[in-house]
């Protein structure tokens, strides 16, 4: 027997907060009656996911039609994606804002939970574009906690006062800021068990 998952797709509207989307019966494709509505993650599941998840993978268009993939370390606020890289990936996205990131877990099919957003990325090319963005300031506290010890080493028991204080400097390390334009979700423990 040959099951066939399809996630829930969720266009996103200008404005409208992006939790308020995952789950809306109103919205487009999210009342199929479809198995794709039942497996979707509701608003509380993905902001769990993104605040819990160490990693994520971004996917970027490289030099002419190669798809450059690379997991980073993110932050997750305002229904925006934050990471701070360099190199190929802040190249590809200064040409190209295009972009996909996928953040997901677990290895076994039947315990796959994720999220694959669409949209397009900001570089924020400067300190002064890092003090402007609403965002970046909580991003920073998140992020120095959820990576507190770094690399699985454990975190300190005070984490208080921790912050990613990485900022803009040389010619490619940056700040990002994702706006995604569209969503899927899944969670494949909502699957019906046969």
């Amino acid at each position: 027997m040959v099951l066939l998952v399809v996630p829930l797709v969720v266009p996103l509207v200008e404005g409208v907060a992006l939790g308020s989307m995952v789950g809306d019966p109103t919205c487009q494709h999210a009342h199929m009656g479809s198995l794709a509505a039942g497996v979707s993650l509701t608003p509380d599941e993905l902001d769990e996911l993104m605040l819990s998840s160490w990693n994520m993978r971004v996917a970027t268009v490289g030099p002419g039609t190669r798809v450059n993939v690379t997991p980073l370390w993110f932050g997750w606020a305002g229904g925006k994606v934050y990471f701070y890289c360099r190199g190929q990936k802040i190249a590809n996205l200064r040409r190209t804002p295009v972009c996909t990131v996928l953040v997901d877990r677990n290895e076994r099919f039947p315990e796959l939970q994720g999220a694959m957003f669409q949209g397009s990325a900001r570089v924020l090319e400067t300190v002064e574009d890092e003090a402007a963005d609403e965002h970046l300031d909580a991003v920073r506290a998140q992020m120095g906690v959820k990576y507190a010890g770094g690399h699985g080493e454990p975190a300190p028991a005070d984490t208080s006062g921790l912050r990613f204080e990485a900022s803009a400097r040389g010619r490619h390390w940056r700040w990002v800021v994702f706006t995604p334009d569209h969503l899927v979700t899944w969670d494949n423990h909502k699957l019906p068990r046969r």
